[in-house]
């Protein structure tokens, strides 16, 4: 698994995550569902017949949008339409893909709110929850949405995360933030 970051010149951009936890890279081309080329179409089904049946997925978003579960398809299809390509994103080295696999990792562009790399979350917090934490001597952001549904707790550095964890016990998971410049 190794897209890299430019294919015949194309930059790829960084993915967060995998498509159906299957796909590796989304690639879009122009046209939608009711504008499109018919003879670059027919050359894309073409090349799927191909090369790949069983390792791509396609959906009319706003463009057509092509999915490959399959790097040196994806490769190989971009080096043939590049022309036609607007964009392109995708799981571009093996490091990003294990943060992303991984259970207790996040991959993101920075840090939440630029200074927090650890985020748990409760559902159903009650108010006494939200006060307990909230009274906590951590440098540490909580968020709770309007209906009470979720809490949402971002921390700075291990030692929160060590108070948070003896002073509340169990949460739903606690994320380690890896940026794209740490990788």
């Amino acid at each position: 698994m190794n897209i890299g970051k430019t294919v015949a010149g194309l930059k790829i951009e960084p993915s967060f995550k995998l498509w159906w936890n299957r796909y590796y890279l989304k690639v879009e081309v122009r046209g939608n569902n009711l504008i499109y080329d018919a003879m670059l179409m027919k050359d894309i089904y073409k090349f799927q017949e191909d090369y790949c049946w069983h390792t791509m997925k396609f959906a009319w978003n706003k463009n057509f949008t092509i999915y490959f579960s399959d790097d040196l398809v994806g490769k190989k299809f971009i080096r043939r339409f590049y022309t036609y390509i607007i964009k392109a994103q995708g799981v571009r080295t093996q490091d990003e893909l294990d943060v992303i696999n991984s259970d207790n990792k996040l991959l993101r562009q920075k840090l939440f709110f630029n200074k927090y790399r650890y985020m748990t979350y409760k559902y159903y917090a009650d108010k006494k929850f939200i006060k307990k934490v909230e009274n906590l001597n951590m440098n540490a952001r909580v968020n709770t949405s309007y209906d009470g549904w979720k809490c949402t707790i971002y921390m700075s550095n291990k030692k929160d995360v060590a108070k948070l964890q003896l002073s509340i016990g169990q949460t739903e998971g606690i994320y380690k933030v890896v940026t794209l410049e740490e990788l």
